[in-house]
């Protein structure tokens, strides 16, 4: 990504690897993760809880 000139990332709903996240962070690289909420009702997304 840095060979393209990229300095951001954006990811899908689904939970990323904390190496990817964590090799992310070293090289400086901006990480725009979504929301894993897909089938929660938003008092269980409020709450933290399914």
């Amino acid at each position: 990504m840095r060979d393209l000139g990229a300095n951001s990332v954006r990811t899908s709903h689904y939970p990323n690897d904390e190496i990817f996240l964590d090799l992310c962070d070293e090289t400086g690289m901006l990480v725009w993760e979504e929301n894993h909420a897909r089938g929660l009702s938003e008092e269980a997304m409020r709450n933290n809880f399914p």
